[in-house]
């Protein structure tokens, strides 16, 4: 994994995207273009249509001013245990693959780069995957830290599976999808994108170098970590604020305790504590959550 830039001091805009969703294509209950009204009317600026199996044909479409970006949801098999789910992000159309994919893993992930596409490991903590899964496989690029689809069963948050890969020295990004299909699950979770043009060369350089924060609805303003160890938050009005760091550090920030509402904290990262690395989630009043990437430490 290449090192992660920090979007909060990098320049751009913010854009809001949905990077897993389904259609008609595939098992959505949504046409590729009611898909896209539908994401263009709630404010997306980015979308990604991932049906299962196979790529739409984004020149048929009207894109509604939103950056389309082509995609697909692959399933490598594992055997006895639950399938890999990989979403493939730019690749190059078409591109299929068969329902119970032959292709092991590693080279479904290196088949869809060779076509021009980034792989992003799709809820891991729904199919079963953990972080020694994770690690056995090389070229995905980043994977779903939240995805409310998997709110169904339980499993739609995959947070510990991201402080285990931290502690491996693997610092990756987490994004958060809808993955709709049908109903409910639209619009619950989506990444805000920092790049400074709506292009696809723009969103491809942001994915790649972790230049977004995930959310399901609290905005991050700023997450700055400075030289001398100052860590400076300030979002939108927060019940909880939670670094997590190498473990067993760590600080927690708690509205009750603070006064009311957080919208911004100040904490000294003390060096002698050993921390390598620093990230972030933020809770609102509804229990929503937003999480910005790791930031590593000198």
């Amino acid at each position: 994994m290449s090192t992660l830039v920090n979007p909060f001091t990098t320049p751009g805009q913010w854009y809001k995207a949905n990077l897993h969703c389904h259609t008609t294509l595939s098992d959505g209950e949504a046409t590729p273009q009611q898909r896209i009204d539908q994401c263009a009317e709630a404010g997306y600026q980015i979308l990604a249509l991932t049906d299962h199996w196979t790529t739409n044909d984004l020149s048929a479409l009207d894109s509604r001013g939103l950056l389309l970006i082509g995609g697909i949801e692959v399933h490598p098999s594992r055997g006895d245990k639950p399938m890999h789910h990989f979403v493939g992000l730019g690749v190059t159309h078409p591109y299929t693959t068969e329902r119970d994919d032959p292709l092991p893993a590693q080279e479904r992930i290196d088949d869809l780069r060779a076509r021009g596409a980034e792989v992003i490991y799709a809820h891991p903590r729904w199919t079963g995957q953990n972080v020694h899964d994770m690690l056995a496989l090389d070229g995905w690029r980043a994977f779903e830290i939240y995805n409310s689809t998997c709110a169904k069963v339980g499993r739609p948050e995959s947070d510990a599976i991201w402080d285990d890969l931290c502690e491996a020295g693997v610092l990756v990004g987490g994004l958060a999808s809808d993955d709709v299909h049908r109903g409910r699950d639209i619009f619950r979770a989506w990444t805000m994108f920092k790049m400074p043009e709506p292009t696809f060369d723009a969103f491809m350089t942001a994915l790649r170098t972790g230049a977004y924060y995930a959310t399901c609805g609290p905005e991050i303003k700023r997450f700055e970590i400075g030289d001398d160890g100052q860590a400076v938050v300030e979002c939108s009005p927060a019940r909880e604020v939670h670094l997590h760091a190498t473990a067993p550090g760590g600080r927690s920030f708690y509205a009750d305790e603070q006064g009311g509402p957080i919208e911004r904290i100040e904490f000294s990262i003390d060096p002698r504590w050993g921390w390598r690395y620093v990230r972030l989630t933020v809770v609102d009043a509804e229990g929503r959550k937003a999480w910005g990437n790791p930031v590593e430490l000198g």
